[in-house]
């Protein structure tokens, strides 16, 4: 795929998107090292960070890259709350101050276009980001290869994720759009919707 990085950090799918002037950092975990490594590589600048959710594994180093770049980050103010109990289970640096992202088409940076879907259930403020330009879908922990997020966490609600997968059977988005989750393989939205019994 083209203008994507993905990297498998302690089980969790860390995304660079990029063009030729700018790019984002989408869910950063690990090592702040590691990022700041891989943004000098790549030599375009970062302009924000986003995260599809406000789980520990999703967080945990956006306020250090936040520190170094001085960028903004965005973030559903659905869980702006569950942002900050994460370091109960896995001590981190708690970001401050998100911007809030809100679903509709979006500028997530002056060159870099998409559009947010809001997708509650796995959590409170559970969005996923379309790149229509590049055909792939970064779903956060809301859509997995053959089979979706957990419901059973604080501030998940499995009436919402009803809701949500109504909606994404609904998308209008190309059968060959690339569906990276937050979590293991990536998959496509056609794929999903044949095969994935949640969407049935």
């Amino acid at each position: 795929m083209k203008n994507i990085l993905i990297f498998d950090i302690d089980g969790t799918n860390s995304i660079i998107v990029y063009d030729e002037k700018s790019c984002i950092i989408i869910d950063p975990v690990g090592d702040v090292n590691f990022w700041i490594k891989k943004i000098n590589e790549l030599k375009i600048p970062l302009k924000a960070i986003y995260v599809t959710h406000g789980h520990y594994d999703h967080i945990e180093t956006v306020a250090d890259l936040v520190e170094h770049f001085n960028v903004p980050w965005f973030m559903h103010e659905g869980d702006v709350q569950l942002s900050i109990i994460g370091v109960a289970f896995r001590p981190y640096k708690v970001p401050k101050n998100p911007n809030p992202i809100n679903e509709g088409k979006i500028n997530f940076t002056d060159t870099i276009k998409g559009e947010i879907f809001y997708t509650p259930g796995h959590s409170g403020g559970s969005c996923c980001f379309y790149f229509p330009e590049y055909n792939f879908i970064i779903t956060g922990d809301t859509l997995f290869k053959g089979t979706i997020g957990a419901t059973h966490f604080p501030f998940s609600n499995p009436k919402d994720m009803e809701e949500s997968l109504v909606q994404i059977k609904n998308w209008k988005i190309p059968l060959d759009t690339v569906v990276i989750p937050g979590h293991g393989d990536i998959t496509t939205f056609g794929d999903e919707l044949e095969r994935n019994p949640f969407l049935k």
